[in-house]
């Protein structure tokens, strides 16, 4: 396992943005979007995917990776998703719950609006690790 391919996927997310790849707490490299790069990871016991103060899990290299074995890297489309209509969902609770004001539907748009938040607050801090995917695939 001393030389293998990293592929980071073409995407709209974090397009602008290179991911750095972290071998053992090292940067080793910069993906821009789209790029790929054979690097050596002799030694190496783990690799993680880093952007901002954001990142993916780390990935153990204990295992057996093959000729065929490629890393790809990726952001994680359902919280992008999610982050992408966040705004516009708070945004209707809001208008609704004032709608609906004094109705037993305002309570549980004041609740929704609160998970909202909470869950905002929660990717950006303690799930900031799952913002990328970093994954072994096998190339055909």
């Amino acid at each position: 396992m001393s030389r293998i391919k990293i592929t980071r996927l073409k995407e709209w997310y974090n397009r602008k943005f290179n991911y750095a790849i972290v071998a053992d707490g090292k940067e080793i490299l910069q993906l821009a979007n789209g790029q790929g790069q054979v690097i050596d990871l002799e030694g190496s016991k783990t690799l993680q995917a880093k952007i901002m103060w954001c990142g993916s899990n780390k990935l153990k290299l204990d295992q057996n990776l093959g000729s065929n074995s490629e890393i790809k890297v990726s952001a994680n489309k359902l919280i992008h998703r999610f982050i992408s209509f966040a705004p516009v969902l708070l945004l209707i609770s809001v208008v609704l719950s004032n709608l609906f004001a004094g109705s037993k539907i305002a309570g549980f748009l004041t609740l929704m609006i609160f998970e909202m938040m909470f869950s905002c607050i929660m990717l950006l801090t303690f799930w900031r690790n799952k913002w990328l995917w970093i994954e072994v695939t096998e190339k055909p």
